[in-house]
């Protein structure tokens, strides 16, 4: 059996193509052999599929009736007799299917959306890492450069600075130099007797 279309997606499937004309039990018990979703006819896979097929297919609650105790007493005369008439896809059956794709659709949609996030995410890690390496290696190469300035810089930088503070900056050919004044006892006045 193939484990991507089970008995039940597969017999709706089937349904769908075949809603023009319709189809007999005999028709899907063929075909089900054919693309390999049983072995034989004689399976068991074969009962499960024909139990599947009454309920998803149309039949008055007569023939539903008649062909279910078919089934369990594996009369398959009596069941062949029963659903030899080509009928539809049930109405509820093709809501159901529709919502299956829309739920595989879903998902395909969410791994998508789940593998984009995932790339978002390591290219901004991957953004960051290289931010910090360039900004480490600019901090490094502003500490190892020399810095060099003119005259004419150094001053407008001291004149700038004067008039913002004046009392921090002083002109140093202003400034005096006192020495402190010596002290007039001796050394050995300080110490206790």
């Amino acid at each position: 059996m193939d484990a991507q279309k089970p008995f039940f997606i597969w017999l709706l499937n089937y349904g769908v193509a075949t809603s023009e004309n319709g189809t007999d039990c005999h028709s899907v018990i063929n075909k089900a052999i054919t693309d390999g979703i049983i072995p034989s006819r004689s399976s068991s896979e074969s009962i499960v599929l024909r139990s599947m097929y009454l309920e998803c297919f149309e039949f008055p609650d007569s023939t539903r009736s008649k062909a279910r105790n078919a089934i369990s007493g594996h009369d398959w005369q009596v069941f062949d007799v029963h659903c030899s008439k080509s009928t539809n896809l049930r109405p509820e059956y093709y809501f159901r299917l529709l919502e299956h794709e829309e739920l595989q659709l879903a998902r395909r949609n969410s791994e998508q959306a789940k593998q984009q996030a995932n790339r978002a995410f390591y290219t901004s890690i991957t953004a960051i890492m290289i931010s910090v390496a360039l900004s480490v290696g600019a901090v490094y190469w502003q500490l190892n450069s020399p810095i060099t300035m003119d005259h004419n810089q150094l001053e407008k930088i001291i004149g700038t600075m004067a008039k913002q503070q004046p009392h921090v900056l002083l002109d140093p050919q202003k400034q005096t130099k006192t020495k402190p004044a010596p002290s007039t006892q001796s050394p050995a006045a300080d110490k206790p007797a």
